[in-house]
């Protein structure tokens, strides 16, 4: 979120975006020239571009309110200790000399 609106998107956008790569999206953004930001735009729109807005609305119909980060270790890994063996000799080989 911070990057985003570091970037000068506005948070209500930033919300909408991040929720969109939390969800599978890929995040594309171009730095360019003024008298070529209509160009950009149709090689974007070409590509695939989405209409944040109809997004939000999207969103909005199926309950969403905003983007709220989560520990993908906690959710969709599991905590960084699971299954691991304190005990196994075998388990930090970066502390070994070889």
């Amino acid at each position: 979120m911070g990057s985003l609106t570091g970037a000068g998107i506005s948070e209500t956008e930033a919300h909408v975006l991040a929720e969109s790569v939390r969800r599978g999206s890929t995040l594309v953004m171009a730095r360019v020239h003024e008298d070529e930001v209509r160009r950009a735009m149709a090689i974007l729109t070409q590509c695939g571009a989405i209409d944040t807005n109809a997004r939000r609305v999207e969103y909005e119909s199926d309950g969403w309110e905003s983007f709220v980060a989560s520990d993908i270790w906690d959710k969709d890994i599991g905590t960084e200790d699971d299954g691991v063996d304190r005990d196994d000799p075998e388990r930090d080989m970066s502390s070994k000399a070889v």
